[in-house]
């Protein structure tokens, strides 16, 4: 498993539509109307919470894959609470066929176990630098 990860964001003269890429695909961020934007893609922090959902389901089909559950499609609900001086990422997590208590019970564990929630639930530092535009 890599432990580092790289992207790159642009953000040109068009109000706040971004262009992120990982050196392989791009995508579009951007603000809503309401704050400025075009609502072009989703606003950063709701790609905070994608990235969560995203990593969870993958993590979770990894799993039942190599279990041979049946677990149908899996959806994964996130909505992130902003507190004073902490944030709380809710997690509802659903499956389309139906699992044993003892299913959920190790499906909740592997659930914490992904990349993403792993990351987020450590102390995290943010190391930045201005560099000249090349």
């Amino acid at each position: 498993m890599e432990n580092n990860t790289q992207v790159t964001s642009r953000l040109g003269t068009t109000a706040y539509k971004t262009l992120l890429s990982n050196g392989r695909t791009e995508i579009i961020a951007d603000e809503p109307i309401e704050v400025g934007g075009s609502d072009l893609g989703p606003a950063p922090r709701e790609l905070l919470c994608m990235s969560l959902a995203a990593c969870t389901s993958i993590t979770l089909r990894m799993y039942s894959v190599q279990k041979k559950w049946e677990l149908g499609e899996i959806k994964v609900d996130i909505e992130m609470e902003n507190k004073e001086d902490h944030s709380v990422f809710h997690r509802k997590i659903s499956f389309e066929k139906t699992v044993t208590e003892e299913m959920q019970t190790r499906l909740l564990l592997v659930a914490d176990k992904c990349p993403v929630h792993k990351i987020l639930s450590k102390t995290i530092k943010i190391d930045s630098k201005l560099i000249s535009y090349l």
